[in-house]
């Protein structure tokens, strides 16, 4: 589950306080999926998604969804502070 920062209205979480745009990773990964896989953890703030930035033209959601089941998709995240980068292979449902 994720959380689009811009519409987190109140969230008071420091971590957050510099940030109008991206996608906090909310709650753990279910185990075993893409996210779990890919390192995500919860409080996780994606960035980028294949290099195009989640902001106000773009969401997660719609970047996810212009791939495919088997695609290698490369998230850029903030934790603790820090900018990191995953890779996630994305599943059929």
């Amino acid at each position: 589950n994720y959380l689009n920062i811009s519409e987190a209205v109140g969230i008071s979480d420091p971590r957050f306080k510099d940030f109008n745009s991206g996608a906090i990773v909310w709650g753990l990964p279910v185990k075993n999926s893409p996210a779990a896989k890919a390192g995500l953890e919860n409080g996780d703030l994606i960035l980028k998604v294949g290099g195009l930035p989640i902001n106000g033209q773009y969401n997660f959601t719609e970047l996810i969804q212009d791939y495919q089941p088997g695609d290698t998709v490369e998230l850029i995240f903030i934790r603790q502070g820090a900018e990191k980068n995953t890779k996630v292979i994305l599943e059929g449902k």
